[in-house]
């Protein structure tokens, strides 16, 4: 019959095996990584604001946020500085398929 092989054979395995292991992971790391390196995405920033809205009855700083709901020209005027940020700006340029330049961008 066959015999089991236990953990120490797998080990003596390995060991005598170590070249031929280490040759299969470069050849599949090396190009692998080549590859995630050139075809990764690149990374966008961005930015954040925080509204804060006081409550008019009790202007305290503990009492901040504690206030009604959005006022609609405070969303309005988020959302325009959104659209109007550089990041938005440059994207649809590049879209477009034109150069993000700095005169572009104004």
């Amino acid at each position: 019959g066959r015999r089991e092989i236990d953990v120490f054979d797998l080990a003596a395995i390995v060991w005598t095996q170590k070249f031929l292991i280490i040759l299969v992971f470069l050849a599949l790391f090396i190009p692998g990584a080549i590859a995630a390196y050139t075809l990764l995405t690149p990374t966008y920033e961005a930015e954040t604001r925080l509204l804060v809205l006081l409550d008019e009855d009790d202007p305290t700083p503990g009492a901040a946020g504690s206030g009604g709901a959005f006022v609609l020209d405070q969303v309005l005027q988020s959302a325009i500085e959104i659209l109007d940020s550089d990041a938005v700006r440059r994207r649809a340029i590049e879209r477009r398929g034109a150069e993000p330049t700095s005169a572009a961008l104004r």
